[in-house]
């Protein structure tokens, strides 16, 4: 008989969707799926909110899960070291392409990262966090030499063992370039950095203020504009897996402004985002 060692329930992304996996039809296939020997274990995946994601790992259904988690975008990263902590697997999703298209930097993040690839930074990051599994999305022989490098040599052969205070993935280097890159994204946005706090949520006009503030950031923290502009004209465009508003929604209400420690300007930033980022859209690759 063959067994699968390991099945996922991609995308539960909505409460219906969680529903049906933990105490629907899903529950009761997967649950079969178990005492039948045809599976070692059940995970999930999710491109949902944190409270959805927080609800999935409290069921007690899955001992795995596939999470964005990125150098970029590191909100997830509690509900990841939660996971961690209860002994379930976390793999991140795309820490090359959907964690800013890493394998081809622009010239400024380059240059922030220095002398390390952004690449490298990424991964080392995620892997210091404590996260178990990398999912590297090779197209050819050459993208698996980043693999290879990272799994040698050992952590005591590098000088930063498991006692060290920088941890075993991050030598005192890795942290100083981690530290200029921060510093050089702060310096470039200056008072109109967004901090990611998510305190001006809910927008009463369903806006994703962090998430395209964020891409802001990293346009012009970074120089990441190909890959914020990708991203940000893919809202609306792709379900229940990405965004369902960009900064067009935005009434300029103004609900959110009493609510940010740092008094920024949300609505003209949302405004400027636009702006810069918007574009004619494209045919996507699938649906």
């Amino acid at each position: 008989m063959s067994r699968l060692t390991s099945l996922a329930v991609h995308g539960l992304n909505r409460p219906e969707h969680l529903a049906w996996a933990t105490t629907g039809p899903g529950a009761e296939l997967l649950a079969w799926a178990l005492e039948e020997g045809l599976v070692g274990q059940v995970g999930f995946s999710s491109h949902g909110a944190n409270d959805l994601i927080e609800a999935a790992l409290a069921s007690g259904r899955f001992t795995f899960c596939s999470l964005h988690l990125h150098l970029f975008d590191p909100t997830r990263l509690p509900l990841a070291r939660t996971a961690l902590a209860e002994g379930l697997g976390v793999l991140a999703i795309s820490p090359a392409d959907k964690g800013g298209r890493l394998y081809d930097p622009p010239a400024e993040l380059q240059a922030d990262c220095a002398p390390f690839h952004p690449l490298e930074l990424a991964y080392r990051f995620l892997l210091d966090q404590g996260i178990s599994t990398l999912s590297l999305g090779a197209e050819q022989p050459g993208d698996l030499a980043w693999a290879a490098a990272l799994a040698g040599p050992s952590p005591a052969d590098r000088g930063c063992g498991p006692s060290s205070p920088t941890g075993p993935w991050l030598t005192t280097a890795h942290h100083s370039a981690l530290a200029r890159l921060a510093a050089a994204g702060r310096t470039r946005l200056g008072a109109e950095r967004c901090g990611q706090c998510r305190a001006c949520l809910p927008c009463p006009n369903g806006v994703p203020i962090p998430e395209l503030l964020r891409l802001r950031n990293l346009a012009v923290g970074h120089g990441m504009t190909a890959f914020a502009g990708e991203r940000y004209n893919l809202i609306g465009r792709a379900g229940h897996w990405w965004e369902e508003a960009n900064a067009e929604a935005c009434r300029r209400c103004g609900a959110c402004l009493p609510r940010c420690p740092l008094a920024l300007p949300i609505p003209e930033l949302l405004a400027d985002t636009h702006r810069h980022l918007a574009a004619a859209p494209r045919r996507r690759l699938w649906g």
